[in-house]
């Protein structure tokens, strides 16, 4: 077990950044929380066939016939700074990969970070591994919509059957008050 440990640790110790340091009069986070430097930009996006793109270039030309942005990110970045209670595996300079939903972000000195609960981070990246972005076709996009799309209507549907039943039972229930003993209703 100890040996496993020992293991494990040399392996996410690879992972941390040497030159990296951390920022001079940062806050400090309480508890379990995680304050997390995004890497990883749409600017600095490769395409498959090798042509870089820059800038706003990206997000242009990345962006389908519909104004939809077929590009995702992913949700790498650099740990800054850890609570006193986070586990010693995640530590400054440590590459990771994130809870793609977090949306904690400010700001100190222009520079955007995102703070994290140390479950959301997922997994330590090591320097030599390349992640990248996710491009999505005209047809994959158009599909998810889809799929939201009949979700949505389902959740609908069955929210509009369980009034609908629920005014029925209702009436059912005024009906006898009144004496009168009407047909039950089953949806």
């Amino acid at each position: 077990m100890n040996q496993e440990y020992e293991k494990r640790k040399a392996a996410i110790l690879k992972c941390v950044d040497v030159n990296f340091k951390a920022p001079t009069d940062f806050m400090e986070p309480f508890h379990n929380s995680v304050f997390i430097k995004k890497q990883g930009n749409v600017e600095e996006y490769t395409t498959e066939t090798g042509i870089m793109l820059l800038g706003g270039s990206a997000v242009k030309s990345s962006t389908s016939n519909t104004g939809r942005s077929n590009v995702v990110t992913p949700n790498i970045g650099i740990v800054v700074a850890v609570g006193p209670q986070v586990q010693e595996y995640i530590m400054p300079g440590l590459r990771v990969y994130f809870n793609q939903n977090l949306d904690l972000t400010f700001r100190v000195r222009g520079v955007e970070y995102i703070m994290a609960h140390q479950d959301d981070v997922y997994g330590a990246i090591p320097d030599n591994v390349y992640v990248s972005m996710d491009v999505k076709d005209e047809r994959e996009l158009t599909r998810e919509e889809g799929i939201e799309r009949e979700a949505n209507y389902q959740k609908n549907r069955k929210t509009a059957d369980e009034n609908k039943k629920d005014e029925l039972n209702e009436i059912q229930k005024k009906l006898k008050e009144k004496g009168i003993n009407p047909k039950p209703y089953n949806a």
